[in-house]
């Protein structure tokens, strides 16, 4: 597939996703809207050029090295843990349904070649007698049984949308295929493998994989041809056709490469590492807003099926206690307006920390803690953002308590006190790097909370605790 080709399918698939125009479904790119927006906009439109507060998008800087150096350690960590968390969610936001729209495309040239190909095997009436399994049920070897036939007695070789030739009486001079052909598919399936690597990988493995399926595949294919075994030829060239219409199907997409929920790498930045095994694992619910918007639940596939399958009823980050079967739930998207601030900032994410206990699926008797990130383009801008923010006569920061997170070896916060709807509301703020941090949002001051409120908290990447491994 050409350049020009993929950077289409990766406009189409920013601006409309997966499904159709019109038809939208948990996990679509949405174009981002303001910060405080009580409810996030679910319909993906044009890319705009402005960030969540309505700034143009400036220039990203990393920290430089003397601002690196003015970090604690365990500072450090958190800044390059963040990085990469919002850039893992920049990537699902504006270059996924393009990615997984040219993964599509590619996977339906080699099955169109596969067609071309198998309509013109000469097959004769022992063939199809065999491929029927009348006389044996071909099975190709080395390494990789494939039986044709099913159980049931359907003919699965014939079920295939290829116009197979109709039998002749002599057999025909071996190769049965010309060396073109082979070709033609060694190029189609090396083509499907570089576009996964391409548009995929790092963020989804399996390109090598793939491109040794289609290799090995195609070396017994050639093998056969140049025996004169046409059963064997079809077989190996069904095994193609099924294996490339699976892997680019609409299931096996949302098993293995969805976008919500995530189940990539996203998964080991958001925990925290140096926890020890833990029976069950956290359930990240992550709403990110910058050029364009994504929200999706996050989770490792240890959770269980069950688990997995209760959140097919639910929206992430509906709620700020783990449910949105209740009507009234507040929102961390509302609960955090008063605490933006949009000069220079390039993206946010909200983020909700939900420790998944026992046989609980997804309910407010969730523990959890909330996280609301605000990314700007440089340390500067966000000190500026800093000092903005803690200049507020609706803002106040306490100096009754020390709150720490991550024990021995994290990082100190500072408590702030701030208005919403006429009420008191309890925080933690944090900057750090580009990126200020707002945590632990309650009504509840922190010396009247338990003394383990802070534990799904110490379960994410906020707890810092070990260095950050790619």
């Amino acid at each position: 597939m050409d350049h020009q080709r993929r950077v289409l399918l990766r406009a189409l698939g920013a601006g409309l996703g997966l499904g159709s125009a019109g038809c939208l479904t948990r996990g679509q790119t949405q174009n981002a809207t303001d910060g405080g927006t009580e409810t996030p906009v679910r319909n993906p439109d044009r890319p705009v050029e402005e960030t969540p507060g309505g700034d143009t998008v400036a220039e990203q800087s990393e920290p430089t090295a003397t601002e690196q150096s003015t970090m604690t350690e365990a500072e450090g960590r958190l800044a390059e843990t963040t990085e990469r968390i919002m850039d893992e969610l920049d990537w699902f936001a504006s270059e996924y349904q393009g990615a997984i729209a040219a993964f599509k495309e590619a996977g339906e040239e080699v099955t169109s070649t596969v067609n071309e190909v198998a309509e013109a095997v000469p097959l004769t009436k022992q063939d199809v007698r065999r491929l029927d399994g009348e006389i044996d049920r071909p099975r190709m070897d080395q390494g990789w049984p494939w039986d044709i036939w099913w159980e049931k007695g359907d003919k699965r070789w014939r079920r295939f949308d290829i116009n197979w030739q109709e039998p002749i009486e002599d057999d025909p001079e071996p190769p049965l295929l010309d060396s073109g052909a082979i070709d033609s598919l060694r190029q189609k399936t090396d083509a499907f493998a570089d576009t996964f690597e391409e548009e995929l990988h790092p963020h989804f493995s399996g390109a090598g994989k793939e491109r040794q399926f289609g290799a090995s595949t195609i070396d017994v294919i050639e093998q056969f041809n140049t025996m004169g075994d046409a059963a064997m030829v079809v077989a190996g060239l069904i095994r193609l056709y099924e294996h490339y219409e699976t892997v680019t199907g609409s299931k096996y997409v949302q098993e293995n490469l969805s976008n919500d929920p995530i189940r990539n790498r996203l998964v080991k930045y958001l925990t925290a590492s140096g926890t020890g095994p833990n029976p069950d694992p956290p359930l990240f619910e992550l709403d990110y807003r910058g050029q364009y918007s994504h929200t999706a639940f996050v989770h490792a596939r240890t959770v269980g099926e069950d688990r997995a399958e209760a959140l097919a009823q639910t929206e992430p980050v509906m709620s700020i206690n783990g449910s949105t079967s209740l009507s009234g739930e507040l929102q961390l998207q509302s609960l955090v307006k008063p605490l933006t601030v949009d000069d220079d900032r390039v993206d946010v994410c909200y983020a909700i920390v939900n420790m998944w206990e026992n046989t609980v699926r997804y309910s407010e008797e969730f523990p959890s803690q909330t996280i609301f990130c605000q990314r700007y383009t440089n340390t500067d801008a966000a000190r500026s953002a800093t000092r903005s923010l803690l200049d507020r006569n609706t803002v106040w920061q306490s100096d009754q308590i020390e709150v720490q997170i991550g024990g021995e070896g994290g990082t100190n916060w500072t408590p702030i006190v701030y208005s919403y709807e006429s009420e008191q509301w309890y925080a933690l703020f944090k900057q750090v790097g580009r990126t200020t941090y707002i945590t632990g949002v309650s009504r509840r001051p922190f010396e009247h909370r338990d003394e383990d409120w802070t534990d799904p908290l110490e379960l994410s990447w906020i707890r810092t605790g070990e260095p950050v491994q790619a």
